[in-house]
């Protein structure tokens, strides 16, 4: 269907350009740039509704005046099939607009407006402003890209991320289930608060309502979610592998081709466990891999690239050596009816465990991971034979969990880590560490004191609630004056306050840099975290840095937890990971 497009934001647009910008080419005006720059263009869109955006100037007979800068206003009429929007994506009324408040009007694209001055054109939807709380909107028709979970409007300019966690609501408000993977094709209003600057602009919505016009295509009875993996699986082939250094930290990049993809894309692999097909770790940069296969297993949830060629972050690279692919599964395994059995989020592989099931962490640590504890883990699943039952199960050869240093709980009594913990810290109070017993201040300096074996000769008079035959007293100092750690302003150190996860983690990227490898300059990495809005902002470069050390990672439940004390037994994790890496 031909859409009627205004070309008044075309003209505008030309005249904002500066004549000395320009060059003119056989009669046309055409924006010249060096070079050695890129420009980024805007792809071509055809959006199913015009946007107007202007402050009320008075509302009257079904119409509301908009103040447009001019002496007459514009009208948008309104009538019973007019629908309005407060800015977080309900459903309002005429009532709520009010004179002086900013509005968005969405014309549809395809109802011919008049040709009169000053215009008048009728009112789709209404979206209603909230002050400086103004939130972003859109409503167009939404297709499906590439990536699971990702649709892209009309206009070409925005690209929204869903899952299983969206809010998803028709106009009716009805509470009805909406599977986020039906969404292609589907007229939406999407409500959302921070985009990328990528072209197209990228976003987790905060709401989506789908509009009328596609309410009568939904099924009006709950119905269960589809089953999708956790992981999208991207088989390709090596072109070549690269190792870089951005602000002290390495980075591993592969390029590779696949069938998918027009042209070749790279992979980041810095924090992917890299196995074999039979799922023994590999260092495919110290061999000759060229041209061979690989299966890179990428996030659902994470934000799909919006660069070209594509970057894609793995989580888990599978190599398939020798040409031999073997049989493997990653995504996120449940439990299932049966004792040790598990299914993943797929529901399309049940695995059967047992004591003698060989089950090792991807961190190389000597954590204990028992059968009976894999429900809601990341599983790299390797098995050899498989019934044709739906799901099929099998009895895996090995199962590779997806630890992060601070997921697996330690348990009391564990050998390695009690050495790691009390290699130093060193507080000879007891013969094992508990590992749920909270860390403190002086616990922490007294580690990291020993990890960098400090002098001992630190004075402890520094502070005025230091005891001079605590363990931890001749350290304090030490870590004050190398910027490790700060005390408070009333001339306290307070050994015994706990420390939180962010605290932790802002103390140990001083440490770093009081080693010479800490950040340096303005740098960023990409995490994952559901709750960074809740991290402090003195903290953040601290959660940046030690994520991508994969010194320390989230809950399972995808969190940072950026305000829960640090226990023992994280601590111990957080250690034993520095030692495994680069200290």
């Amino acid at each position: 269907m031909k859409r009627k497009i205004l070309a008044m934001t075309l003209i505008a647009a030309m005249a904002a350009i500066p004549a000395t910008a320009c060059a003119e080419v056989g009669g046309t005006i055409t924006k010249s740039a060096p070079d050695d720059v890129q420009i980024q263009t805007m792809p071509q869109g055809t959006p199913a509704y015009a946007r107007h955006d202007a402050a009320v100037k008075e509302i009257a007979d079904g119409s509301i005046m908009l103040d447009i800068g001019e002496e007459l206003p514009e009208t948008a009429t309104v009538d019973e099939n007019t629908i309005f929007f407060t800015s977080s994506g309900d459903v309002t009324d005429i009532s709520a607009v009010k004179a002086g408040e900013k509005i968005s009007v969405f014309v549809d694209a395809d109802t011919p407006i008049p040709e009169i001055y000053p215009a008048k054109y009728p009112a789709s939807y209404v979206v209603v402003g909230d002050g400086e709380n103004y939130a972003g909107v859109d409503i167009d028709v939404y297709t499906e890209s590439d990536s699971l979970g990702m649709y892209l409007n009309g206009a070409k300019d925005l690209a929204i991320n869903v899952d299983e966690n969206s809010t998803i609501v028709p106009a009716d408000g009805t509470k009805i289930h909406i599977d986020y993977t039906d969404l292609a094709g589907r007229e939406l209003a999407v409500f959302y608060s921070k985009v990328t600057m990528s072209i197209p602009g990228q976003t987790y919505p905060d709401k989506i309502v789908i509009l009328p016009a596609d309410e009568n295509n939904i099924e009006t009875v709950d119905c269960p979610i589809k089953p999708v993996s956790a992981y999208v699986r991207k088989d390709a082939e090596i072109l070549s592998a690269s190792k870089s250094e951005e602000n002290g930290i390495e980075v591993k990049t592969l390029e590779v081709k696949d069938d998918s993809e027009s042209e070749p894309y790279r992979i980041n692999v810095t924090n992917a466990a890299i196995l074999d097909n039979s799922g023994d770790p590999v260092d495919i940069f110290d061999e000759n891999f060229h041209n061979v296969k690989i299966s890179a297993f990428i996030d659902a949830s994470s934000p799909a690239p919006a660069i070209n060629p594509p970057l894609y972050y793995a989580d888990v690279v599978i190599v398939n050596k020798d040409g031999a692919e073997g049989n493997y599964d990653v995504d996120v395994y449940t439990k299932g009816e049966e004792e040790g059995s598990y299914v993943n989020a797929a529901n399309s592989l049940v695995i059967n465990t047992s004591e003698s099931t060989s089950i090792v962490p991807s961190n190389a640590t000597k954590i204990r991971i028992d059968y009976t504890d894999l429900d809601g883990r990341k599983l790299v699943v390797f098995y050899t034979n498989s019934t044709r039952s739906i799901p099929a199960q099998t009895n895996p050869d090995k199962i590779v969990a997806l630890v992060s240093g601070d997921i697996m709980e330690p348990q009391k009594g564990d050998g390695y880590l009690n050495d790691v913990f009390y290699e130093v810290v060193k507080t000879a109070t007891e013969s094992e560490y508990d590992p749920d017993v909270k860390l403190t201040r002086g616990m922490m300096v007294n580690a990291l004191a020993n990890l960098a074996s400090a002098p001992k000769d630190g004075k402890t008079d520094i502070y005025t609630d230091i005891d001079a035959n605590a363990y931890y007293a001749p350290y304090v100092a030490w870590a004050t004056e190398n910027g490790l750690i700060k005390g408070f302003g009333d001339g306290t150190f307070r050994p015994d306050d706990a420390i939180t996860r962010e605290q932790a983690v802002v103390i140990i990227t001083n440490y770093f840099s009081y080693k010479g490898e800490g950040p340096v300059g303005s740098w960023a990495v990409r995490m994952g975290y559901s709750d960074l809005d809740k991290v402090s902002d003195w903290a953040m470069d601290g959660v940046m840095f030690c994520t991508m050390k994969e010194i320390i990672h989230g809950r399972e439940d995808g969190s940072f937890d950026p305000q829960a004390n640090i226990t023992c037994g994280e601590f111990a994790v957080m250690l034993g990971n520095i030692k495994n890496g680069t200290m």
